[in-house]
């Protein structure tokens, strides 16, 4: 996942993102959709955009946890 990516269409989504972070910093937020629809690409997106002083983002990348 890099900043090269090119996000088509994802404007929407990073905008909606980056007002939910700044309204509900403390919150918790949950993407889900189909597997390899970049869910994952643009919560990265969208939190290197974020002031790493005034916030902390965990991913929780689960293709590399066993679920039992």
């Amino acid at each position: 996942m890099g900043d090269k990516i090119a996000f088509i269409n994802r404007e929407k989504e990073i905008e909606y993102l980056n007002s939910h972070f700044a309204s509900r910093p403390n919150s918790i937020i949950f993407v889900y959709g189909p597997k390899s629809s970049g869910k994952s690409s643009l919560l990265h997106k969208a939190a290197m955009s974020l002031d790493t002083k005034k916030y902390a983002v965990n991913f929780l990348y689960l293709r590399k946890v066993i679920i039992y």
